[in-house]
């Protein structure tokens, strides 16, 4: 994508097709054919762990989806009150056995940690901290993705199949 030839878009009415359609369809065709990184830095990370399965018995009462997945899967997923309302949305990340990620928009920073402090069990068996600070986050989209990946690490990441989401940790240089 190349933000050249770019209008003056300050000036447009508010009916029919927005005049700056046509620059976000452009960045979406190299997404969907190429190769795109979206910086989700500022989203909001928690850390989640325990020393037996109780996090994870923890984190199945409160989301919607399914969280007991094999290490380095990513479930998108609600936290839903119990009336069944929701409460967050999130990405659950599984790093080990009994040890999560949970990443959340940035917008739901304050409310995401009330909701998890308000639940997690007062006998300090799960560990929750906000460690949004301590790292960065890329996602790196599109049919392409593999290869640039290939070409900034040692790392082999031709078992990342089309349309699959995963989390592994790589040396970038």
């Amino acid at each position: 994508f190349s933000g050249e030839n770019i209008e003056d878009l300050s000036k447009q009415g508010t009916f029919g097709k927005a005049r700056w359609f046509n620059i976000v369809k452009r960045e979406y065709n190299a997404c969907r054919k190429g190769v795109a990184i979206i910086d989700m830095t500022s989203f909001t990370k928690y850390e989640l762990k325990s020393a037996n399965r109780s996090v994870v018995d923890f984190l199945q009462m409160l989301c919607a989806n399914n969280i007991d997945k094999p290490i380095g899967s990513v479930i998108h997923t609600g936290m839903l009150n119990e009336q069944g309302g929701y409460e967050n949305d999130c990405s659950v990340i599984r790093l080990d056995q009994y040890h999560f990620l949970l990443v959340s928009p940035t917008s739901q920073s304050t409310r995401s940690m009330k909701w998890l402090k308000s639940h997690v069990p007062e006998d300090g068996s799960i560990f929750l901290s906000d460690v949004t600070s301590l790292y960065t986050a890329l996602n790196v989209i599109g049919p392409k993705a593999k290869y640039l990946l290939a070409e900034l690490s040692d790392e082999n990441f031709n078992d990342f199949a089309r349309m699959t989401c995963r989390v592994r940790k790589a040396l970038i240089s």
